[in-house]
């Protein structure tokens, strides 16, 4: 008992610093401690690298990762905000809780009910500093890096996408108002313009995802700076016109598509279904009325 209390008098201060165990439900995420040895309490900020060891795949399948499709491996570099697959997606959440020294099991639940399971060892991390220190061209670029993956992973992974067309979002509102006399840090040679152009071609990406989640009214709290007269892109009056139609506001649905080139086929398509569905719906509507007065 004594020497049971000595061993709890001499344990590091930093013992607590890594939990037994680690989970995220929603994301269907665990983590399991298996050794730590002290290093730093430091952890990897959204621009950071981090230098791992991988072992121990288990059940990955055919599923996608190029992080796990390198196999067992001594060291390999992760550059995060850079996965394109959805366990990579997840690989970099676990190394956000990661300390360095840190070995544990990590485990994916996929919707199939199989569990894919590696071990990583956290061994450095090429800390750059956070979001928020980054001079605004830095900013934009990583904005726009973020905007790109999204665009690539919108076709197979829409909801992984929608969190890349978020972050890029958050990136340029970091910057607060878009104006050049009360940015800090300075703008230097990003213009006030350009952000402007860049948030709104991602809100316009952003309300592409909404779309496929049937979120129209999210869409058109979105869209709302389509409703100026001139310069507004294209896409983003198309996604405005889906989602009106979506609502069944017809009429707002056909005035947006007015907006538009008609030659263009999704445009065309869209009138289409627009006139087709308005027209279903006051049929119904006078149906209705009629049965009404008719009783």
């Amino acid at each position: 008992m004594a020497h049971e209390q000595e061993n709890v008098r001499k344990a590091p201060p930093y013992s607590k610093l890594v939990p037994k165990i680690w989970t995220d439900p929603d994301r269907g995420l665990q983590k399991l401690l298996i050794e730590f040895r002290f290093v730093s309490i430091v952890k990897a900020s959204e621009i950071s690298r981090c230098c791992i060891t991988l072992s121990g795949i288990e059940d990955l399948n055919r599923r996608e990762s190029e992080i796990l499709g390198k196999g067992d491996c001594q060291e390999v570099w992760i550059e995060l905000g850079t996965a394109k697959t959805p366990i990579d997606c997840y690989i970099e959440i676990f190394l956000r809780e990661i300390l360095i020294g840190e070995k544990s099991r990590c485990c994916i639940a996929t919707k199939s009910g199989e569990t894919v399971s590696f071990t990583i060892k956290l061994l450095q991390i090429d800390f750059r500093g956070y979001l928020f220190e980054l001079p605004a061209r830095e900013v934009v670029t990583l904005a726009e890096r973020y905007k790109q993956i999204g665009v690539e992973m919108f076709k197979k992974y829409p909801l992984f996408a929608q969190d890349y067309f978020n972050k890029a979002a958050k990136c340029l509102l970091s910057l607060g108002p878009l104006q050049e006399e009360s940015q800090e840090p300075p703008l230097d040679d990003v213009t006030p313009e350009e952000l402007q152009n860049l948030l709104e071609s991602i809100y316009s990406n952003i309300a592409a995802c909404l779309l496929k989640q049937k979120r129209y009214e999210d869409v058109l709290y979105l869209m709302e700076f389509a409703n100026r007269a001139q310069n507004v892109p294209e896409k983003a009056l198309y996604r405005k016109a889906q989602a009106h139609n979506g609502l069944k506001q017809f009429e707002e649905a056909k005035a947006t598509l007015e907006r538009l080139d008609r030659d263009k086929k999704e445009v065309q398509a869209l009138w289409v279904k627009n006139q087709t569905e308005w027209r279903v719906e006051e049929e119904k509507y006078a149906k209705m009325v009629q049965k009404m007065f008719s009783q």
